[in-house]
């Protein structure tokens, strides 16, 4: 992925999920269920977690288990330089690629968090 600010690149992260309970999403609500965390940076800020809405999925009944996939469309992120370096997002040939991983995990409409997952290594190109 290409360092940036913006919609420069896109990667697309999918992940699959199984609810036992079956209680996903939630009606006319701005809470997010679903959480992203880029882990790069050494804690969390505004900058580096997201969150995002789920589609209410109700409930079937006796059997209320769900499983399915989620696909997510990541933007650039700024390559972070070791101390003393170039300052986040500026370009640098000594420093040609970063790499980051995303911590997601989801939250059901009880309030119970999932298992927190981590994608593979993104490689950043610095230049």
């Amino acid at each position: 992925m290409l360092q940036g600010t913006a919609f420069e690149d896109t990667i697309w992260v999918t992940i699959g999920f199984t609810d036992g309970d079956g209680d996903i999403g939630l009606e006319e609500t701005t809470d997010k269920q679903l959480t992203i965390i880029d882990t790069h940076f050494n804690s969390i800020t505004e900058d580096n977690i997201k969150q995002i809405s789920v589609p209410f999925v109700p409930e079937q009944g006796a059997g209320n288990g769900i499983s399915g996939t989620i696909s997510i469309a990541t933007f650039p992120n700024c390559c972070v330089y070791p101390s003393p370096g170039p300052s986040p997002c500026t370009p640098s040939t000594q420093y040609p690629t970063d790499s980051l991983v995303y911590e997601i995990f989801m939250t059901d409409r009880a309030g119970n968090e999932s298992n927190h997952i981590l994608t593979d290594p993104i490689i950043l190109l610095c230049q």
